[in-house]
């Protein structure tokens, strides 16, 4: 039987903080605050006021993305047995439904958006790989436009390490879905 992520079991071993870039704000608390909100289902214009009022003008960093991002996917979780995570049903619908909210902080910026695809790639090592989880948010978040093609292809190539744990996995479970973007992109 599964059950949604509880609070207590949301590893603190994930940082969200990018080395050497400076936030006013706890991304850890920010990230569980966020996640409530999700999993609540506050409507994108009352996610908007509570950063608004939290984060102010720091929603254009790396860290903000990222910790956007994990609270988001972590809302999409269900705890499987033991240690094993599966995404939610309708883990893609559920997901592009948030597209705006994204866009509204990725803005159509490389960086951004290669941390919000980092993000990712840390979560699913953290939470052992739930299976198709990287796969389909990938795919999501490229179909909203959320993510371009150009920010797959920095994110793969990319050697920053700070972006290199499970990064091996992670390109072996998407290497389909990259070469799909080669391939539309010719």
């Amino acid at each position: 039987m599964t059950t949604p992520i509880e609070r207590k079991s949301i590893p603190l071993e994930i940082s969200c903080v990018v080395p050497g870039e400076y936030v006013h704000f706890d991304a850890h608390l920010v990230r569980v605050e966020l996640r409530k909100l999700f999993i609540a289902k506050v409507p994108d214009e009352e996610m908007f006021d509570w950063i608004e009022k939290h984060i102010g003008c720091k929603t254009n960093t790396k860290t903000f993305i990222r910790t956007l991002t994990t609270a988001l996917i972590e809302s999409l979780l269900e705890k499987e047995y033991g240690d094993s995570y599966e995404t939610v049903e309708n883990f893609t619908r559920k997901l592009k439904r948030k597209a705006k909210l994204m866009l509204k902080y990725t803005k159509y910026e490389q960086d951004l958006e290669v941390a919000c695809i980092s993000a990712l790639q840390t979560l699913c090592a953290q939470y052992q790989h739930p299976p198709g989880m990287l796969r389909k948010a990938y795919r999501a978040l490229c179909d909203t436009e959320v993510l371009i093609d150009d920010s797959f292809f920095e994110w793969e190539k990319s050697e920053d390490s700070e972006d290199q744990p499970g990064k091996d996995v992670c390109l072996t479970c998407v290497k389909f879905f990259l070469n799909w973007l080669r391939n539309i992109g010719l």
